[in-house]
């Protein structure tokens, strides 16, 4: 049953880097691809209607956790206090701004939250690629079980002195890189004129930074976080991912040369959870790794009762199938280029002050 949880508690979190991932790229293109406010204001559009909903998938992740290994989320936020308030702080802040840059028309105001609203983009974005480099490398677990690290530390990776590191940093870099393409994706196929022909232009050009990144990343992985690496390589049955990964980044810059942006962005999508399919591969069924002689937590040490995770895999099950049919009905309602205001019939032209109505 832990097992199962564990699946779980991976799908959210790939679904949650999935759908979350591409309005965090928008937001880090939003300056870059958009030269005018209505410009501007079409990326928001673009994004609009999902932004918001796909959060909903981190608080189902750590949901998730606290049902079925309640012991690792109380570990995990007490160890990276710090990291994670910067986590709520940039979510916080992206939603600030989005809400707030509409209630004045002042070109100013306008302005100072779009620069807020892409440094929030681009933080989350190489935090989310930091915590896995923390996960895949370990943590100093000592003898309660519970860790403390640094925010940032360069003395010596390999002992998970902090939290941001050589190692992790490039885990991060290499997450922001592709998630920014990732984002352009989704913009190539949601705006028109000029702002889809830069959104374009900006994922097809990040495809040769994203693919040397994914090999400094997989030979920083070998050296330090060694462990990780060893498990994958033992599972031959997981290999097949890495093709996938390749092929799906090559299947974007394909369709991407085309007009084919709905493809070019499915292919984007799929390129995400086979990485992340490697990640998981490579951790199960450690869910914290321990870089010292305390043990580490998984699957069998941190896991709830199973009648807990009997009951709660009943709700959980009606829970997600409420879900997918809510992000496929918005996906109908909202599929094809987005209409900023001032363009339609029914929209004036400003914006309300409700970003998400955008």
């Amino acid at each position: 049953m832990a097992d199962v949880w564990f699946v779980i508690v991976c799908v959210l979190l790939v679904g949650y880097v999935v759908l979350d991932g591409f309005d965090f790229g928008a937001g880090v293109l939003h300056r870059i691809v958009a030269r005018t406010d209505a410009q501007r204001r079409e990326v928001i559009a673009a994004i609009g209607p999902f932004w918001d909903g796909n959060e909903v998938f981190l608080l189902a992740a750590g949901g998730a956790l606290f049902l079925a290994f309640s012991r690792v989320l109380a570990v995990g936020l007490s160890g990276l206090y710090l990291a994670v308030m910067l986590v709520l702080w940039g979510i916080l802040l992206r939603g600030i701004s989005l809400e707030l840059r509409s209630h004045l028309r002042d070109s100013m105001w306008r302005s100072f939250w779009d620069v807020v609203f892409q440094l929030a983009s681009g933080l989350l974005a190489l935090l989310l690629g930091v915590a896995l480099g923390c996960v895949l490398r370990g943590f100093p677990l000592g003898e309660d079980g519970y860790f403390g690290l640094e925010l940032f530390s360069f003395e010596s990776p390999t002992r998970g002195l902090g939290v941001i590191d050589a190692y992790t940093l490039f885990t991060g870099l290499f997450a922001l890189l592709l998630i920014t393409q990732h984002g352009g994706r989704f913009l190539a196929m949601r705006t028109r004129g000029e702002v889809a022909a830069r959104s374009k232009s900006v994922a097809q050009r990040l495809t040769v930074p994203v693919a040397i990144a994914w090999v400094v990343v997989t030979g920083l992985t070998y050296v330090f976080a060694r462990p990780a690496a060893a498990t994958f390589a033992d599972r031959p049955w997981a290999w097949p991912l890495v093709p996938i990964a390749a092929g799906a980044l090559y299947l974007g810059w394909y369709f991407g040369r085309s007009e084919a942006a709905g493809r070019a962005f499915l292919a984007s999508c799929a390129a995400i959870v086979a990485l992340l399919g490697i990640a998981a591969t490579s951790m199960y069924p450690v869910l914290l790794r321990s870089t010292t002689d305390a043990p580490a937590l998984d699957v069998t040490n941190a896991a709830s009762p199973d009648t807990t995770l009997g009951l709660g895999l009943r709700w959980w099950f009606f829970a997600f199938a409420l879900v997918v049919g809510y992000f496929v009905n918005l996906a109908r309602i909202h599929r094809g280029p987005a209409t900023p205001y001032g363009e339609g019939g029914d929209h004036d032209a400003e914006e309300p002050s409700a970003a998400h109505h955008e």
